[in-house]
């Protein structure tokens, strides 16, 4: 299984009161990440991002492309904002003129470094503690970016939401594991939709996934996610993640038989997608059968055009993006397994399993740093 190595990290006190260095920390690199508007769409160095921790140094970015429609498109998304350059609309933008994908791998790239992570003390398998942090719980990087991009979105959208929903979280919909679908997965499988002519003459309008400089991020460098939490946790088998016993998380333990508070949809969605739940639910199920290609293989392709109009008075779709041009990013496709009932026998075809429920190429947030010896085996395995 690919391990997207996020170490989980934490934070003290009240979620609203944030831990002054956890907060700065994220939010400099969620800055950095998320480039203005205007800096992507004239391809400009100011939208080149992760050049500290990318490969060869150079980060990634300028686009190599942004196409009118995209720029358009990514500029009304967020017209009823009043801060088009907040963080909540720059990270929005970015999902419809492509430059997400660089930053949710100059993102990855950064959390996978071993110095911004910090064990909690709450572990009771941990043996050692950072310098700078101190704390019952483990530095959870992706659970601050998920509470960051929530607070700008709500204060942006204030008048929309009731009282109760300006003045703080929305408890129980703060969901790293859906942050991350609907910033780095769901945009994968999206193209802005332009006149024929032009994709005909360049089809990487809209298969593109090169930089400016020549740095590809392909779709399964940043996706899908399945699970996060402690090494233990993902180990464990018998609570299968949940339970407030994993006292070194912090969602776990602000979360108590599932009652109505916060991070309960968290939870749940822990609870389903859980790596052990893949062992038991599809390795170990005789009524379907697992090819290598599902297991190891790339995501299925798209079944669905996405069309539009280039004017509103037209009655019919002018402009297409054919669905084989969308990217290999169907990530609950069943396609890729087409002889899934056993020889011989009848099965449900309408309850196939998806590439999510099958895949093994997934990203789970480790946290990987209880033990020197699970440090060590993790950053030798980090690209198996």
């Amino acid at each position: 299984m690919m391990l997207l190595l996020l170490l989980t990290g934490s934070w003290t006190g009240e979620l609203q009161l944030v831990f002054c260095f956890e907060q700065e920390l994220v939010r400099a690199k969620l800055d950095e990440c998320f480039p203005r508007l205007k800096y992507v769409a004239s391809q400009s160095f100011g939208s080149v991002v992760g050049e500290e921790t990318s490969a060869d140094g150079l980060g990634y970015g300028p686009m190599f492309q942004v196409t009118r429609y995209e720029f358009s498109t990514a500029f009304l998304v967020t017209e009823s904002f009043k801060d088009q350059d907040s963080l909540a609309a720059r990270m929005i933008q970015s999902r419809f003129t492509g430059h997400y994908r660089f930053a949710c791998k100059a993102w990855y790239e950064w959390v996978n470094d071993a110095t911004n992570s910090a064990p909690g003390s709450n572990n009771p398998d941990s043996k050692f503690q950072a310098e700078d942090y101190n704390s019952p719980y483990d530095r959870n990087l992706l659970l601050i970016a998920t509470i960051l991009f929530d607070e700008s979105y709500r204060n942006e959208l204030c008048d929309v939401y009731d009282d109760t929903g300006c003045s703080g979280y929305a408890w129980g919909m703060i969901d790293p594991i859906q942050f991350w679908r609907e910033q780095c997965e769901s945009p994968s499988g999206w193209r802005n939709a332009v006149p024929t002519h032009m994709w005909m003459r360049d089809a990487n309008v809209y298969t593109g996934v090169e930089d400016l400089m020549g740095h590809a991020v392909e779709d399964w460098m940043i996706a899908p996610m399945r699970a996060y939490g402690s090494l233990r946790q993902l180990q464990d088998v018998s609570s299968r993640i949940p339970g407030a016993h994993f006292r070194e998380d912090f969602t776990e333990m602000n979360t108590k038989h599932d009652s109505d508070v916060v991070f309960k949809g968290a939870r749940r969605q822990r609870n389903m997608w859980n790596p052990f739940k893949v062992y038991q639910e599809r390795i170990c199920d005789p009524e379907y059968h697992m090819s290598v290609e599902e297991v190891v293989g790339n995501a299925p392709h798209w079944e669905t055009d996405i069309r539009d109009t280039s004017r509103a008075s037209l009655f019919h779709s002018d402009m297409v993006v054919p669905s084989g041009l969308r990217g290999e990013s169907n990530f609950e496709g069943t396609d890729n397994h087409p002889n899934v009932c056993p020889e011989g026998e009848a099965c449900d075809l309408t309850k196939k399993p998806t590439y999510r429920e099958s895949s093994m190429l997934q990203m789970v947030y480790v946290c990987r740093h209880h033990h020197h010896s699970a440090l060590d085996f993790d950053l030798q395995k980090k690209d198996t």
